[in-house]
């Protein structure tokens, strides 16, 4: 009888060590802001819904439903939703999570990116989350079952990323809120029709594109008078008002004093 033949497969592994800190989820919240606030460990956010900035010195970063955002350890963080704000986390480390970040092209540099399989991967953070704390071993071993699961499904390509208009329009505000601003323009440069736009923006922020850019303009003229001594022609020039008294008229109507009052009240 002749021996069978002995077949040995030799498969280089990846040893995915990653442990879990905590899990959570964040609904339907309101003015919403995160940070400044620097981790020790990896933090990944998962947008279920809703338009954010992510503030930084080398330019601001804007995303929103259906991305995920990655906090590095020692990395100082600092976002604010520009919408109601729904989200699922979950805090890891481990030497193998950055080598898996790195292979979905997400760096301290790019920490914004899309999955593919956005739902496989909202189930997954659910179900992390229902499960909740327990030190067991079965505990532990599904958790770790699940992180690899995640990782995996996060592993899937990733299609190029199309922002939404909205949170587009929300980065050219921040950005420009000092210069002239015409909405309609600023929808032309979305290739959208001005009231479509218009529509559009109040259905996800609650606010028209001229009054959120109103009060992005009024909270920076708040800010300035309190923390500087610049006169207040400079101040409503600096928030895009080059009419000092069109500014002090419409600082009025939002504050209900002057912009001198204002910083004479101030402590």
């Amino acid at each position: 009888m002749t021996d069978p033949t002995l077949f040995e497969i030799h498969v280089e592994t990846f040893s995915v060590n990653a442990g879990m800190y905590y899990c959570g989820r964040r609904i339907e919240t309101k003015d919403h802001v995160y940070g400044p606030e620097i981790r020790s460990h990896f933090l990944m956010v998962l947008v279920e819904k809703g338009c954010a900035t992510l503030y930084r010195e080398d330019g601001n970063i804007s995303f929103g439903s259906h991305d995920m955002l990655v906090m590095f350890p020692g990395e100082k963080i600092y976002y604010e939703a520009q919408t109601d704000w729904s989200i699922k986390w979950v805090g890891v480390d481990g030497d193998c999570v950055e080598v898996l970040l790195a292979s979905l092209g997400v760096t301290r540099k790019n920490p914004v990116f899309r999955p593919m399989e956005y739902e496989a991967a909202a189930r997954i953070l659910d179900t992390l989350c229902d499960m909740g704390y327990d030190n067991s071993l079965l505990a532990q071993c599904r958790f770790q079952a699940l992180l690899c699961q995640l990782f995996a499904t996060l592993l899937s390509r990733t299609p190029p990323r199309a922002p939404d208009p909205v949170c587009s329009a929300l980065e050219i505000i921040h950005r420009n809120y000092g210069n002239e601003l015409n909405i309609k323009e600023l929808a032309d440069s979305l290739f959208l029709d001005s009231a479509y736009f218009s529509r559009l923006f109040k259905r996800q922020t609650g606010s028209s594109p001229k009054q959120y850019l109103l009060k992005i303009r009024m909270e920076r003229a708040r800010e300035l008078l309190v923390t500087t001594d610049h006169p207040v022609k400079e101040i409503a020039a600096t928030v895009g008002y080059h009419d000092a008294l069109y500014f002090s008229r419409l600082f009025y109507q939002a504050e209900g004093v002057s912009p001198s009052k204002y910083r004479a009240a101030s402590p």
